[in-house]
């Protein structure tokens, strides 16, 4: 009976390794940060909406977290700008 050989993703030949049906490890890295930019807007909007809704709310609070809000929104955006690894990379031919 023949035995199966496993083989190691470094011994894979590089057109397996680089496929584009699987992400890289930078894919997976954008995709960690922008779950923590979003887990992270969401803990602005909470913190805002408790301090604006206090009888007396921390206005200094409300100002620096009010100030992270654009810093998240572009660092979404930046990420957003690079392509995933399943976006089409240029026209295809027939």
């Amino acid at each position: 009976m023949p035995i199966h050989e496993q083989r190691r993703p470094s011994e894979l030949p590089a057109q397996a390794r680089h496929s584009r049906l699987a992400p890289t490890s930078s894919d997976l890295r954008r995709r960690v940060y922008l779950w923590a930019i979003a887990l992270g807007m969401g803990v602005i909007v909470i913190v805002l909406l408790t301090q604006l809704s206090s009888p007396s709310p921390d206005y200094g609070q409300v100002g620096m977290v009010l100030a992270q809000l654009p810093l998240c929104a572009w660092a979404a955006w930046w990420l957003l700008q690079t392509k995933p690894w399943w976006w089409p990379s240029g026209p295809s031919s027939p």
